[in-house]
């Protein structure tokens, strides 16, 4: 008999929820929106496959207009930014920034390179041309 009440001490009883009134199932259902959303994309997919050629507008989905006038308030909330993400964008910001040098570098001593090389064969032309002249006119002297 002991050990048959303390069993009923050690045993809980289960609790019993009250009834309770869940506000998710007041919420109004899209379900015809959705449906009427489908049917446009179905419409508008045949139409763009058995499409007939000639002047016709093209036709926007409600979705992308709905996000483009999203897009350009000025009022929209800004996302927020950890820590480590402004670390990452700092990083890769640094990086591109540090190839960007590295180009204008790589693209001056190219340029420079450049200029030399078109100098030298400015001389070399130069100093080519003279020396025909002075072979030009010495063999006509020897012609005299």
């Amino acid at each position: 008999m002991l050990r048959s009440m303390e069993e009923k001490k050690r045993t809980r009883s289960p609790t019993k929820c009250k009834p309770f009134l869940l506000y998710t199932n007041m919420i109004p259902s899209k379900k015809d929106k959705i449906l009427d959303d489908i049917r446009n994309d179905a419409k508008i997919r045949h139409a763009q496959t058995f499409q007939i050629k000639g002047k016709q507008m093209p036709t926007k989905s409600p979705s992308m207009t709905n996000l483009s006038t999203s897009l350009q308030l000025p009022e929209s909330i800004p996302t927020k930014t950890t820590e480590a993400q402004r670390l990452r964008e700092a990083v890769g910001k640094k990086k591109r920034q540090d190839e960007e040098v590295k180009t204008r570098t790589a693209e001056t001593f190219q340029r420079s390179q450049s200029a030399k090389e078109r100098r030298v064969r400015e001389t070399i032309r130069e100093k080519a041309e003279l020396q025909h002249q002075a072979t030009v006119s010495k063999a006509k002297q020897e012609e005299k």
